[in-house]
């Protein structure tokens, strides 16, 4: 048996921020921010520990995709094998709302087309091979004046065209015997650039927001990739540029840097909230689609672990109508551009909210926004008044030095066995801690073997409503059920896939978890006839 999926990684959803019951007010403060232009898109993770600057690279660019498929068809009487591009309906018809003038004709024969929305405005854009004879991308048509003609634009190169064609420049002026080598180099560097990956130089683009015209520096990337039976191409557009300053709050100067996160142009966008159902037999998850982040008083970072957490930093925040600093709420205010902030104390009041589970970090919706928020055992975490949803939560014992209690029988080894796999060591998680450990062999100074369960909370998951001055429990975690249902059945092999899942007390679906660092064993699993005969018997697959 086989199992598609039994855990995946955890998505990222939110920001941190630690929550405590406080109603002080303080002086708000607005300030003009500092732009700050971006060089590369590149991260050098290896400054990772002397300064949080490359985290504001980091964001969800605009993507864009295109699928091929082979087709056989009949020319000549005789079975060719060909590629066909399936061209998604949505972005072809968004592109002819906003272009109305290509170029007569394209070197490749699959170019790739899309529309990056910046500030205000749409714009198209088509990725072309650098010559009829190189496939791949290399050529960037783009609509930098907006007027929805691609032909009186200039034509971008990517870097490594550019730089194959200067080199056949050179090979052209060259006249000594090495001119045959020089222009074969040339011809190699070409063929390289259309395949694979594509990096531009960076686009100085003026963009307008509410009405204001604002310089926007932007980078495309195209990947590619091809097998016998599948090949697609993959585009991508960022962002360079971010906003940084010095606000003083309470008394207290700190560093805020702002990244347009979501890479639209705009400073300005909270997270949205979404139910994805991932497949036919499954549960509509929640899932926040972060907008724009807010940096207050950015530290190094070393453990990717919290890099991708949702809500493993507390210094980051999404841009929502209020954010959490030292304990205090604060209403926020960006503008559309990401020249000016303001914070000032927010006057909502305040409930509070406990959990049963040790180191747990929640992220919630709800009118107010999106939060995060994390906790012991049992500790009351303030929340504003209203009705909060679960969106995702970490349970993470890494830490959590276990509970003084007397230690169980050694059984015997065949037990031991017999008991082994996931849902014992999910158990044994939930239960029990790991403690501090020597790092996992192969991961980065820094980074720690966790001890952890993540989940996704469902559309049936329930809200809980905060009122002010009282306390509630917030309903996730242990006990945890498995259920394996029929995925789907492939007579070519005659075999039936079975997909396994595990679900928490709230009905939130596990997505990640780890022991010690590592994977649990893989679950077992039987089948057995009306009899209690054993029909088959084997392993789940992680996937």
């Amino acid at each position: 048996m086989k199992n598609k999926r039994v855990c995946g990684v955890a998505a990222t959803f939110g920001v941190a921020a630690i929550l405590f019951f406080s109603t002080a007010l303080a002086p708000g403060a607005t300030i003009t921010l500092e732009r700050k232009t971006i060089d590369s898109r590149k991260s050098d993770f290896r400054l990772r520990s002397e300064s949080p600057d490359w985290m504001f690279r980091l964001s969800d660019e605009q993507s864009f995709h295109l699928n091929f498929t082979p087709q056989t068809v009949v020319k000549d009487g005789k079975e060719t094998r060909e590629w066909q591009a399936n061209e998604d309906d949505a972005t072809r018809d968004a592109f002819k709302k906003v272009v109305k003038k290509e170029p007569a004709k394209y070197h490749s024969e699959f170019p790739l087309r899309g529309v990056a929305t910046l500030g205000d405005r749409k714009y198209g854009f088509v990725l072309d091979a650098p010559d009829a004879k190189t496939p791949g991308y290399g050529l960037l048509y783009l609509d930098r004046n907006g007027n929805g003609d691609l032909t009186d634009d200039e034509v971008i190169e990517s870097d490594a065209v550019r730089q194959a064609r200067e080199k056949a420049n050179d090979a052209k002026q060259s006249t000594d015997e090495k001119q045959d080598k020089v222009r074969e180099a040339a011809a190699d560097m070409l063929a390289a650039a259309g395949q694979h990956s594509a990096e531009f130089p960076r686009i100085d683009l003026t963009i307008e927001i509410d009405g204001k015209k604002v310089e926007h520096p932007l980078f495309f990337t195209c990947h590619s990739y091809q097998t016998n039976d599948y090949a697609y191409a993959a585009a991508s557009v960022c962002g360079g540029v971010y906003y940084e300053g010095q606000i003083d709050i309470d008394g207290r100067s700190r560093r805020v840097v702002l990244v347009d996160y979501n890479n639209n142009g705009r400073f300005d966008d909270p997270s949205t909230v979404n139910a994805v159902q991932y497949g036919p037999n499954q549960p509509a998850r929640r899932y926040v689609t972060r907008g724009d982040v807010l940096y207050v008083d950015p530290q190094p970072v070393t453990d990717f672990n919290l890099i991708w957490d949702p809500a493993g930093l507390d210094f980051r925040h999404s841009v929502e109508k209020m954010i959490c600093l030292d304990g205090k709420y604060q209403d926020l205010k960006v503008s559309p551009t990401g020249e000016t902030l303001t914070l000032e104390p927010s006057k909502v009041p305040l409930g509070l909210v406990t959990s049963p589970n040790a180191n747990y970090r929640a992220v919630l919706h709800g009118d107010r926004g999106v939060v995060a928020i994390k906790g012991t055992k049992d500790e009351a975490v303030a929340l504003p008044v209203g009705e909060w949803k679960l969106v995702s939560y970490v349970i993470d014992l890494t830490d959590v030095k276990p509970a003084d209690e007397p230690k169980p029988e050694k059984k015997p080894a065949a037990d031991a066995k017999k008991k082994g796999g996931l849902w014992s060591a999910l158990g044994k998680a939930l239960g029990e801690t790991a403690g501090e450990s020597p790092l996992v062999s192969g991961t980065m100074p820094g980074q720690r073997r966790t001890t952890m369960v993540a989940a996704s909370a469902v559309d049936s998951c329930p809200a809980v409503k905060v009122a002010a001055g009282e306390t509630v429990v917030l309903p996730f975690g242990p006990p945890f059920t498995t259920t394996a249902t029929i995925s789907h059945y492939d007579p070519r092999r005659d075999t039936l896939y079975l997909e396994m899942e595990i679900a928490d007390s709230t009905g939130a679906l596990v997505t990640n978890m780890s022991i010690n660092g590592g994977r649990p064993g893989k679950p077992k699993i039987k089948i057995t006839d009306p009899d209690g005969k054993t029909v088959i018997e084997g392993d789940f697959e992680y996937g």
